[in-house]
Formats: structure tokens, C-alpha cells, sequence
């Protein structure tokens, strides 16, 4: 069982169109990039097939949650690697 909506690739459609939205100096941090995962849709959060059916009965303006996996160069640029504390 798949608990993590992943976005795989970026077709035609809603993640296109905000990404294509998004100013050339905001384009690394802003735009939605594949393997980002989608943790929420209108707020709501649940399961990747809850998601999943939340985004294809989804119109006009509406808001998605992301999470990025952390960059491998984070284990070595930064220090305490990926599990460095605060």
C-alpha cells in the first residue's frame, strides 16, 4: 500500500501551469519538481489515493501542500550531514 502521492513527472494540467507562473528568480525554490510529494490538497490531509481523487475533483484556485526530499549534497555540504539538530 503506497501512503505518499508522488509527483512523478510534470504533463499538462495544474502543477505545469503554477510552475509556469512562477518568476525566473523564484523558479528553484518555488516550483513544484518532480519527486516532491503532496502531503495535502484544499487542507485536507490523507492517504495518496484520498489525495489523488481530491486533486482530480479539484477546480479553480486551490491549495496543495509540498514536501521535498532532502538533496543528497546535503550529506555532505552541510554540517551534522542530513541529521544535523537545531
Amino acid at each position: 500500500k503506497n501512503d505518499v502521492l508522488v509527483v512523478l513527472e510534470i504533463g499538462d494540467g495544474y502543477i505545469k501551469e503554477y510552475n509556469d507562473t512562477c518568476a525566473r528568480e523564484q523558479r528553484a525554490s518555488e516550483m513544484v519538481l518532480p519527486y516532491d510529494r503532496i502531503v495535502s490538497v484544499k487542507d485536507e490531509v490523507g492517504r495518496a489515493l484520498s489525495l489523488k481523487s481530491a486533486l482530480e475533483k479539484a477546480s479553480g484556485k486551490f491549495q496543495i501542500g509540498i514536501q521535498r526530499p532532502c538533496p543528497p549534497e546535503a550529506a555532505t555540504k552541510a554540517v551534522g550531514g542530513m541529521f544535523r539538530f537545531f
